[in-house]
């Protein structure tokens, strides 16, 4: 099976709408399909417009939850992308989002 690069939002995605800028309610079937893709060795970036504290909060759910990152709000390999491209496109790159 061709690895794949999954995008996912937090808010709506890893925890219910509302909530902002808590993190309370957990939708768990997201959380485990996210976790069974990185154990079958798919890249994995958080795409959120959360910064500061709550995207620290955001990102410590995720370690508490299982959930390993591969990127935070940014491309899997930068340094490639310049290479090829001479810049790191703002607009991250994935299979599925």
């Amino acid at each position: 099976m061709e690895k794949k690069v999954l995008l996912f939002d937090f808010d709506g995605t890893l925890v219910e709408n509302g909530d902002y800028p808590l993190a309370r309610n957990p939708i768990i079937k997201n959380i485990q399909y996210i976790k069974k893709m990185k154990s079958e060795g798919h890249k994995i970036i958080l795409w959120t417009c959360r910064e500061k504290e709550s995207l620290e909060n955001a990102i410590k759910f995720c370690n508490y939850y299982g959930i390993e990152l591969d990127a935070v709000n940014e491309n899997i390999d930068v340094e490639a992308k310049i290479k090829t491209y001479g810049y790191n496109s703002r607009k991250v790159y994935a299979d599925i989002y």
